[in-house]
């Protein structure tokens, strides 16, 4: 029998559950957010402004295996660097790249 129309599915602020013991599961219990949990725990929150870990320092973008292949960023796009964001790389459109005011690049040989 052939699916001729769509079904709207409404979790109402329920979570849907995704893995057999039941601690992996996708929520939005909160307006316009929503929630990622793997092995019991909130990992992912996505909003309307971006895609965050749900905590600092909580998740890594790719692995030593497995890792990812392009990105792309806007035009004065900033990459800030350190649980504070105290140094930053920002692109400059059709110039480069600026480091952040009194930063600076290092570079180590064999012996530091």
């Amino acid at each position: 029998m052939a699916l001729t129309k769509a079904t709207l599915i409404d979790l109402n602020a329920n979570e849907l559950i995704l893995d057999l013991d039941a601690d992996t599961s996708i929520t939005a219990d909160t307006d316009d957010t929503i929630h990622f949990k793997i092995a019991g725990s909130d990992e992912i929150t996505m909003t309307a402004a971006g895609l965050s870990p749900a905590t600092a320092d909580g998740n890594a973008l790719g692995t030593a295996a497995l890792e990812w292949s392009d990105l792309f960023l806007a035009d004065g796009a900033v990459i800030n660097f350190g649980a504070d964001q105290d140094v930053s790389l920002t692109h400059v459109a059709d110039t480069g790249l600026l480091l952040s005011s009194t930063d600076r690049l290092q570079f180590g040989d064999s012996g530091t």
